[in-house]
């Protein structure tokens, strides 16, 4: 017999974790939200209770800064002083 295998929450592709939040200032959000869509995008949200049946929020992509490739930094490198 096959052993099913265990979601996780939050890390597989096109699956959600809703975390509720300990807010110090009153500002804050009451839940984070981690959306995983496929293809390695990440989705996060600041969901705030706005009555007693109703959570509204702001969703922003995952600002993931982009590294510098090796040879780009060589190629800088090597390049002769003009003077």
């Amino acid at each position: 017999m096959e052993e099913k295998k265990l979601i996780k929450y939050g890390t597989d592709d096109f699956t959600v974790s809703i975390n509720k939040n300990e807010k110090t200032e009153d500002w804050h959000c009451d839940w984070n939200c981690k959306i995983v869509l496929g293809d390695g995008k990440v989705l996060w949200a600041n969901l705030y209770n706005k009555n007693e049946n109703w959570i509204a929020g702001k969703i922003k992509a995952d600002e993931v800064k982009p590294v510098e490739k090796k040879e780009e930094v060589k190629k800088i490198v090597d390049d002769e002083i003009p003077f």
